[in-house]
């Protein structure tokens, strides 16, 4: 009993990312899926050995799979060739993606540490404020009805006060 709580408290402290080992040329790839949007998705990487000749990128499956063929193929988000990358991006559209790290085709080999972490629903993730020059327009219109509404108003008023007298 006192050694599974001790497992699991290590377990509770080690760094939550894996190792691979990269050859010059080489990628792995990791799935994600999105069942609830939006979702963020968020990647760390670190290269613990070899040169800074390693990147990351986001892709969908379908370019995930033109990527795997050698074709062209689109990146959703990516990083440059470094020794450390990081990126973070908001998903709308559910699905399965995949997250590939890349060693350059010249790179030594490489061990890279990657973190992923993804959460539904991430605070300030996706924009609920309208730009300033939209929220103008609104406050402008606005203005425009209330004051044309209490002008008709007010021209009622003074017609109803002058037919009674």
């Amino acid at each position: 009993m006192i050694a599974l709580a001790l497992f699991l408290i290590s377990a509770a402290e080690s760094p939550g990312g894996q190792a691979y080992r990269l050859g010059a040329g080489e990628y792995r790839w990791l799935p994600i899926v999105v069942k609830q949007t939006p979702a963020s998705v968020e990647v760390k990487y670190e290269v613990l050995k070899g040169g800074p000749t390693v990147h990351a990128e986001l892709l969908a499956i379908e370019d995930f799979q033109n990527f795997n063929r050698g074709k062209s193929h689109r990146s959703i988000i990516d990083t440059d060739n470094a020794k450390l990358g990081w990126f973070r991006k908001i998903v709308v559209v559910p699905g399965q993606y995949r997250l590939i790290l890349v060693n350059a085709p010249g790179g030594a080999v490489a061990t890279v540490s990657c973190e992923v972490h993804t959460e539904a629903n991430p605070k300030g993730g996706v924009s609920t404020e309208l730009p300033t020059s939209k929220r103008l327009f609104i406050i402008f219109c606005s203005f425009l009805v209330f004051v044309s509404t209490v002008m008709f108003s007010g021209v009622r008023l003074v017609k109803a006060m002058r037919g009674s007298d």
